[in-house]
């Protein structure tokens, strides 16, 4: 009591008619706890939606950041606060413990992953449990000295706090066990004898596709005597692909993506090999190439192959950036959905308490009131909504994941008793609509050096000094900030077919490394363009043919303005054309537009990887930014004069050609652009060669670039050429096939 006296008379110039007053504490305290609330619930909001794809806007995107560690170390702060000020308010308690559980709910959803830094998690977890323990020392020194009413709801909030650390604890070991590196090596050594588990695979019904889906760690493993190599025998409890499939049944014959769940799960686990340098055993084996061409590009929709990799992707993503794998790594949610339903029950009990303690008006001289409003009783009830609102969408996020759709799938799968709960299991199909979050974006980047190198005057200026005056090492850092990209664009389906269809082709004997292979399916004369086969590396090919495009995309089309101009002279000369001919006028049209799509879109997307993304692409990271910016400076200098794209189109077109321009990247471009246009002078045959080049050269791209630059893309919405890298790394094409380049 001494010692209390003795803080009284220390704090009483601060607090006592000093610096602040008491209704100067009250405010501060209730101001710093509003600050804290807000920020903690804007920062959840952003990664629960949608929103967490806004990557481009840099205050979004650094909120998460700003407000992890510092209001850890705030509330530390407060809870010396509250420990101090001479005299008593019970709801700053509760503020304390309810700002701790909504910490907790981000710390949880943005910063507890299977694979992250260990130290960074433990120090974090540090933190957390110090202010755990300190505030539990407070709610019990507080009941000791006077009888409070919150005491037992604060002491059962507070114990649901530190079961959710312990219960978050476990749950990591255990995912460690179930989805670590230990578990990557048992997956990679399964596949070294998959193979072998079946004789006639067939990727319509998965047939001998034993590839694992869950349950691997029953599988019992032994040495065969004769040629001692690691066998496997599998039990009722492993659930593989082709389980899945030959399980038929109302549920899972309701709805294809029920399965391709599953099947998405599967390949993500094959998929993580290649992250810990496990390598593909089955790359070589006729069935894995099989898997592919005859299983997923059979289907009629192009856009479920898509899906089943996209899927594939987003398990992915969430194995090294959510915490999924820590929630389920015992299953089903079951103790989430029991903490929502404790948190309901207790958040209801302080609110009674509250409104009992209204009553008495002798009880409540040390809370704020302003114009004959309790503000503390406000912050206090908005605080537990909050946290309410924060669990439901917790538990919500975990109903509608992917993870739970295989958990309950697989489930089922294995008791086979679906009479017995028939209104669960066909609950499932209607989890597949909703999505609270959007974790992979379904745009694709485009850039346009024509359009971008037309920048004038001061910023090309500035452009030349900096790049002329820079030492190598830091122009091969990043691109000067003048060069910017355009505006993204929807993924399109026509896009998506016509990587897919030049993806079948290639197994039908037509392959990837010919160059020349999109002029030689349409019948084109290749003796103009053989030179294209010698481009030394692939960025030269990109630049090469986006050029070109860029060019044949400037092009008048019968004197008029660009093909997809709704207001073209084709539409006009259409309408007044007989019904029979106008329909095949308007059908050609319609070809163009879908040939244009394709390659100008994929044009500028591959532009786009090339400035901004080399390192998915398979070349030198450090040589292609070196290179491109020596074609910035050669494109700026050379369209100096140019106010418009038609002046670009004639300045480069007209341009007197010598031994040392064939040699440049911008005459290239104009020289093949000029032999498309004369080899090849139907419009629609143009850009339909146009859009199949793009369309392989995109595939011959996809296996290369550094595999850790598509994980860390993955963290920020993906990339769309990494879903071709997972597509082709499972048709056993590991490895670029632009090697074949004379790097």
């Amino acid at each position: 009591m001494e010692g209390n006296n003795i803080l009284d008379s220390h704090l009483a110039p601060f607090v006592d008619g000093g610096l602040v007053g008491y209704n100067g504490a009250k405010i501060t305290i209730a101001a710093y706890t509003i600050i804290i609330a807000v920020g903690l619930v804007l920062t959840h909001f952003i990664i629960f939606t949608q929103f967490r794809l806004w990557h481009t806007n840099w205050l979004l995107s650094k909120i998460p950041v700003i407000v992890g560690n510092p209001i850890s170390q705030i509330l530390t702060q407060g809870v010396g606060l509250i420990a101090v000020i001479p005299y008593r308010n019970d709801l700053y308690l509760i503020w304390l413990v309810v700002l701790l559980i909504a910490y907790d709910n981000v710390f949880t959803v943005s910063g507890f992953a299977l694979f992250e830094n260990g130290l960074n998690r433990m120090a974090r977890e540090y933190l957390f449990l110090t202010n755990c323990v300190f505030i539990g020392v407070l709610v019990t020194s507080y009941n000791k000295e006077n009888t409070s009413a919150y005491y037992r709801p604060l002491l059962a909030l507070w114990s649901l706090v530190l079961l959710k650390f312990i219960v978050r604890i476990l749950s990591y070991r255990a995912s460690e066990r179930a989805y670590g590196i230990k578990n990557t090596n048992l997956v990679a050594d399964y596949m070294e004898t998959e193979h072998k588990l079946s004789d006639y695979p067939d990727p319509q019904s998965m047939t001998g596709y034993k590839y694992l889906v869950i349950g691997e760690k029953e599988l019992k493993p032994h040495i065969d005597p004769e040629s001692y190599t690691l066998q496997f025998e599998s039990t009722k409890e492993v659930i593989t692909v082709e389980r899945i499939w030959e399980c038929k049944n109302e549920l899972l014959d309701q709805d294809e993506r029920i399965r391709d769940v599953c099947l998405s799960f599967a390949l993500v686990k094959l998929l993580r090999r290649r992250f810990f340098g496990f390598r593909a055993a089955e790359s070589q084996d006729y069935k894995t190439k099989e898997f592919v061409f005859r299983g997923l590009l059979s289907r009629v929709k192009k856009e479920n192959v898509f899906r089943v990799i996209r899927m594939e992707l987003e398990f992915l993503r969430d194995f090294f950036y959510t915490r999924y794998p820590v929630v389920f790594a015992f299953g089903a949610p079951v103790f989430n959905v029991l903490v929502l339903i404790a948190m309901l029950a207790i958040s209801l009990w302080i609110a009674t308490e509250a409104f009992q303690e209204k009553k008495h008006s002798s009880k409540v001289y040390n809370y704020l009131i302003v114009n004959g409003v309790n503000v503390d009783y406000r912050i206090t009830n908005g605080l537990l909504i909050i946290i309410m609102m924060m669990e439901i969408f917790e538990v919500l996020s975990y109903v509608f994941s992917d993870w739970l759709k295989v958990t309950l799938i697989c489930r089922h799968v294995r008791s086979k008793k679906e009479e017995k709960f028939p209104f669960i299991y066909k609950m499932l199909g209607l989890f597949f609509t909703p999505k609270l979050s959007k974790s992979l974006k379904n745009t694709i980047g485009q850039y346009s050096l024509l359009k971008n190198c037309n920048v004038k005057s001061s910023w090309t200026r500035l452009g030349n000094n900096c790049l002329y005056h820079t030492t190598h090492a830091t122009l091969a850092s990043k691109m000067p900030r003048w060069i910017q990209g355009d505006k993204a664009i929807f993924l399109s389906e026509e896009v998506k077919v016509a990587i897919f269809d030049a993806l079948k082709e290639s197994d039908e004997g037509n392959s990837l490394a010919n160059r020349l292979a999109p002029l030689e399916n349409n019948k084109i004369d290749c003796k103009d363009f053989s030179w294209l086969a010698n481009l030394p590396t692939p960025l030269h090919t990109i630049m090469v043919w986006h050029i070109a495009t860029s060019l044949c995309e400037i092009r008048p089309l019968m004197n008029q303005p660009l093909i997809d101009d709704t207001n073209s002279l084709v539409s006009r000369i259409a309408n007044h054309l007989p019904s029979c001919l106008r329909k095949r006028v308007t059908r050609e049209e319609e070809e163009i537009k879908a040939h244009h799509l394709v390659a100008s879109s994929l044009s500028k997307y591959c532009a786009h990887l090339v400035v901004f993304e080399p390192d998915l692409l398979p070349t030198s990271t450090y040589s292609s930014k070196l290179i491109f910016k020596k074609i910035v400076l050669q494109a700026s200098k050379f369209f100096e004069a140019a106010k418009s794209p038609k002046e670009q189109y004639e300045l480069v077109m007209e341009s007197n050609q010598n031994p040392y321009q064939d040699k440049k990247i911008i005459h290239l471009g104009a020289k093949l652009a000029r032999c498309l246009m004369e080899q090849i002078p139907d419009d629609v045959m143009r850009w339909k060669v146009m859009a199949e080049a793009w369309s392989q050269l995109i595939l011959v791209l996809a296996p290369g670039g550094y595999t850790n630059a598509h994980l860390e893309k993955l963290a920020s919405g993906g990339e769309f050429i990494t879903h071709l890298w997972a597509l082709l790394y499972h048709a056993g094409i590991t490895h670029s096939v632009s090697e074949d380049f004379n790097v």
